[in-house]
């Protein structure tokens, strides 16, 4: 009885995840690169003292106690990184609207 469900489960699984794949979007060739989070902006300066102090751990090491900093940061000493972040986020959608549209003809 357990084996037949089981090929039943897959067979119904199998059949949906082709047909419903999303088609994707077309990208820009001239579209920048999205802008990083305050969270990025945070690691990316603070990666060299993380390594410094810990030089054995590993990147995945690192992004914990990245993540754990971050945690305990009060919200004004974030308010830097927000800010900055804002600023890349605002050139980066100004340089999308100026971008001239994608030609669907190819």
């Amino acid at each position: 009885m357990g084996s037949t469900s089981g090929s039943a489960k897959k067979a119904k699984s199998d059949s949906g995840s082709r047909d419903s794949k999303k088609k994707k979007r077309q990208k820009h060739p001239d579209a920048p690169k999205r802008p990083p989070s305050a969270f990025m902006l945070f690691i990316n300066s603070e990666r060299e003292n993380i390594k410094a102090k810990n030089p054995q751990a590993k990147l995945t090491e690192i992004a914990k106690i990245a993540g754990a900093l971050w945690q305990e940061m009060k919200e004004d000493a974030k308010q830097k990184y927000s800010d900055e972040a804002a600023k890349r986020k605002e050139e980066y959608l100004q340089k999308l609207q100026s971008l001239p549209p994608v030609s669907s003809s190819s």
